[in-house]
């Protein structure tokens, strides 16, 4: 093994220019560490081929972070496949954990660390890297592998994105897909063991490691809420900059015709033009003071459950006789052709529905414009059951939109909770009960939704970044 003087750290993240919820935390990561602990190397290993400046550049434009060039290095491991989940259409959680391993020994042999820190959920990398000699292990969990309320659903048969309805309707299929699930738990169990440093992102996921993993003196399982963006950010509305926009086209117009040299009969004419253009505008202007937005913001994933929060909607539309217009906007990336057969699908259930005037889809915007999106909305829709955190309800409470979340993980149990004895949102599990929900939104007063909105925007500080770079540094630290 090739020896260094300088300390060093490196972190196991293949998709490390991606720019996602994980990679946040691996950034903000290196961030801490760059302030605390200026003369440790930081290795990044990964299978992204793009360049050191153009990954940092992006993590700039995204994230709104700086990260020194300095002491940091990028590992360029091959084989990213072996950890796709297309390369294993049965027995996915195996073939990924496997493939994981091979590209975690890749890893260490091209480049040993003292510190060798998975930021991705690669359990399997860690005995791997303890038997090719590295000192320190730490991992940083999003939420573990394999959980009793995956086994518990394969058990009941629950049809889910991540239990087919093949195996669900199949006692024979079920029965064999829970002897394979405990088993691969039980292989997850040992690899645990390897880790000298283990965080947790909130406490679903805290609890349940320590069900998996165990927890002691010598090794307990920390948690350090992820890093995110709680500091209000004032923009100026896209629909100021449109309706500055349109007015400039009426002013031309106005002008052109002043200056051309028509009879008195074009001038009536144009007069009468001006004049029906001008109650339009007023009639718009009227109608989009009316718009009440509701957004939804979240990638096209299965597990995101976009058609539950469709047929909310189209309940609650089914319900509500006020005069404001309530219009849903599911805003998100789409990573693949699975995700675009997705939204295709979830477009025409909207038109099948005849909610196409109600419900509106914004696919990979950019940053500024979800931000735009998010200042527009008075209330958030987040509809995965057992996210482990949910950084998007952070960012709806951030920018003083009202969370209606799942009931159920990070939502429950770390973010939509109350706050000096007042709520701070809204939770639900059924379509009934996100209709009922986006229905109090909608019949609540602007002081009564102000208050609300207030002390929700108060209680997540504790989420801030600062925190988080503060609490990481301080962990690592200890290990090295």
């Amino acid at each position: 093994m090739k020896q260094r003087t300088q300390k060093s750290i490196g972190f196991f993240h293949p998709f490390a220019n991606d720019c996602g919820g994980g990679e946040r935390v691996l950034w903000y990561s290196v961030l801490s560490l760059q302030k605390n602990e200026p003369d440790l190397e930081i290795v990044i290993y990964t299978v992204s081929d793009v360049s050191k400046e153009d990954i940092l550049k992006k993590v700039q434009d995204r994230f709104g972070i700086t990260i020194k060039k300095a002491n940091l290095k990028f590992i360029r491991i091959k084989y990213g496949i072996l950890i796709s989940a297309k390369l294993y259409p049965r027995f996915t959680l195996i073939g990924q954990s496997l493939g994981g391993m091979i590209l975690g020994f890749v890893s260490v042999i091209l480049y040993p660390v003292d510190l060798f820190f998975d930021s991705t959920g690669h359990a399997f990398t860690f005995p791997i890297a303890k038997l090719l000699g590295i000192k320190k292990v730490g991992c940083y969990v999003h939420y573990p592998t394999i959980s009793t309320d995956m086994l518990s659903r394969v058990k009941n048969q629950n049809n889910l994105y991540n239990n087919s309805g093949l195996v669900a309707k199949s006692k024979i299929f079920s029965t064999l897909k829970l002897i394979y699930y405990k088993l691969f738990a039980l292989c997850y169990r040992f690899t645990g063991k390897f880790a000298d440093l283990v965080i947790t992102n909130g406490t679903w996921t805290q609890n349940h490691i320590i069900q998996l993993w165990g927890s002691h003196d010598k090794r307990p399982i920390r948690k350090i809420y992820p890093p995110c963006d709680t500091i209000f950010k004032k923009l100026v509305p896209e629909t100021i900059e449109n309706s500055n926009n349109e007015k400039k086209i009426d002013e031309n117009k106005i002008n052109s015709n002043s200056s051309g040299s028509g009879s008195g009969s074009d001038n009536d004419n144009d007069n009468n033009d001006r004049t029906n253009t001008i109650e339009n505008n007023e009639e718009k202007k009227n109608e989009q003071k009316r718009i009440l937005y509701f957004i939804s913001v979240g990638q096209f994933r299965p597990e995101k459950d976009h058609q539950l929060q469709i047929e909310s909607f189209e309940k609650m539309l089914k319900q509500y006789s006020g005069d404001k217009i309530p219009i849903l906007v599911c805003i998100g990336s789409c990573r693949n052709q699975e995700d675009e057969q997705r939204i295709e699908f979830l477009k025409k259930l909207v038109l099948e529905k005849q909610l196409q005037e109600s419900i509106k889809f914004k696919v990979n915007v950019s940053y500024q414009e979800l931000l735009n999106w998010l200042q527009k909305g008075i209330a958030g829709l987040h509809t995965m059951r057992d996210e482990h955190f949910g950084i998007c309800v952070v960012e709806y409470m951030a920018n003083y939109v009202i969370p209606i979340a799942h009931n159920s993980a990070g939502p429950k149990l770390d973010i939509v909770t109350p706050f000096k004895n007042k709520p701070t949102g809204f939770l639900a599990e059924t379509s009934e009960q996100y209709c009922n929900s986006i229905l109090n939104v909608l019949q609540m007063g602007d002081p009564q939704r102000k208050e609300l909105t207030h002390n929700a925007y108060n209680s997540i500080q504790r989420f801030e970044n600062q925190e988080y770079i503060k609490e990481f540094n301080k962990l690592i630290s200890e290990l090295l």
